[in-house]
């Protein structure tokens, strides 16, 4: 798919998921983190969606991990392999997997993971796995944390798509990668408490660190952390 059918089918699907969706972006001003490899984007899943939505709405560069169940539909296959996927067993240890993300992190490039495993439609989120922390322990790669909160069923209402404060790793200085991505998801659960009450899609579920309650307005300061009003170093 060549790059100017790719910006056309972009704006189409930025489109539809403004028009029925009513998505937001909040941290907008993170996305230059996009352009400057070797990148993570880790994110809660919560539908079938979210690989599609960050590619339209942040960037279709991202190489997202895809179950290799989605490799064996016809029509299906052939969208998510011109998205950049690769397949990914979720029954086994993945290690084709993991070297494709690999050799595309040593090129300077950008990865899609979703530490959770697999879609979460319970409350809460599920506990991560270490994938995203290996990966970055290995590579050095920034990590882009990010929140969705876009449901297929919760049309016409505002859904979010937050982008929280990369996390750097140096090379090797973590020892254990488990730990990491468990960071990770204390951070994307940090974003979703920063939803509104009414259009969070569930509550807080996982317990990486501790960390105060909070549903603080979405706004941003002009440094660009978020305004929460939660105690010094919660945040």
């Amino acid at each position: 798919m060549k790059h100017g059918l790719i910006r056309i089918a972009a704006c189409l699907v930025r489109l539809y998921y403004r028009v029925f969706y009513r998505v937001h972006i909040v941290g907008r001003h993170r996305l230059w983190r996009l352009k400057q490899g070797p990148l993570l984007v880790a994110g809660n899943h919560v539908s079938m969606n979210d690989p599609v939505l960050l590619s339209a709405f942040l960037s279709p560069s991202i190489r997202f991990m895809a179950k290799e169940e989605l490799f064996r539909v016809p029509g299906v296959s052939w969208l998510i392999r011109r998205m950049g996927a690769f397949p990914v067993n979720r029954r086994g240890v993945g290690i084709g997997a993991i070297r494709t993300g690999l050799r595309i992190l040593e090129q300077q490039g950008v990865v899609g993971i979703f530490p959770e495993g697999t879609r979460n439609r319970a409350q809460g989120l599920l506990p991560a796995k270490p994938g995203v922390g290996f990966l970055a322990v290995r590579t050095g790669s920034v990590i882009l944390p990010v929140a969705i909160t876009l449901r297929p069923r919760r049309v016409f209402r505002r859904n979010y798509i937050l982008i929280g404060r990369p996390i750097v790793v140096e090379p090797n200085a973590w020892a254990d990668s488990r730990a990491l991505s468990r960071q990770v998801m204390a951070a994307v659960d940090d974003l979703l408490a920063r939803v509104p009450t009414p259009d969070r899609a569930w509550g807080r579920g996982i317990h990486a660190r501790p960390a105060p309650t909070l549903s603080a307005p979405l706004q941003e300061e002009s440094d660009g952390q978020y305004e929460t009003g939660a105690p010094d170093g919660s945040g």
